[in-house]
């Protein structure tokens, strides 16, 4: 993810949040809000659970900032602490059964205003329909995946980042990466075999 903001004016930002600047913090939480928000929903499928995920990353993101080097684009950093959350979250509720009752997965109703669909975008209505089957396809086997698969290929096709910010993001090296997303892609195309 490039960052939305130079890059001297996010580190401005940073350390005047680390020092306690909550107007400085206000504006970084506004630069990546729909990002965080974006990946967190991507991961977990669930526009509730993706709100408390986000919201959850900004107070760590608060808490933690004093720890942050400039090793890394604060974006990288972010985004990591998004995947550490999304995994704790899912850790819980695997551990509580919860995923038995209501899945992280399931898609929201067709009448829910909070569901994400794709836009339609054919002139034809036959077209149209299809188009939306496949994706409707597609979301529900992206969220059949293993968090682990649905995290690389969240990050590198929707969020569109290169490999080497994936494997800092997830703490892994550049070839983990590469087979993660490969074995994710069989495992997407198998489960999509028949829709395409």
């Amino acid at each position: 993810m490039s960052d939305p903001v130079p890059d001297a004016e996010v580190e401005h930002l940073v350390r005047s949040s680390a020092e306690g600047d909550l107007d400085a913090f206000d504006r970084l939480v506004g630069i990546y809000q729909d990002k965080v928000f974006g990946l967190a929903y991507n991961l977990v499928r669930d526009y509730d659970e993706a709100q408390e995920v986000a919201q959850e990353v900004f107070i760590s993101c608060f808490r933690n900032l004093k720890r942050f080097r400039f090793e890394s684009r604060f974006s990288t950093w972010l985004y990591r602490v998004t995947v550490n959350q999304v995994k704790n979250r899912w850790k819980y509720h695997r551990r509580r059964q919860r995923d038995k009752h209501e899945s992280l997965d399931t898609p929201r109703d067709e009448d829910d205003p909070r569901r994400i669909d794709p836009p339609d975008e054919g002139p034809d209505p036959r077209q149209a329909a299809e188009g939306r089957e496949r994706m409707e396809a597609f979301e529900k086997a992206l969220g059949a995946l293993s968090l682990e698969y649905r995290q690389v290929l969240t990050l590198r096709f929707i969020e569109d980042l290169q490999y080497n910010e994936i494997a800092e993001i997830l703490d892994c090296s550049i070839g983990t990466v590469k087979s993660r997303i490969n074995r994710a892609r069989k495992t997407l195309r198998e489960k999509m075999r028949g829709v395409l």
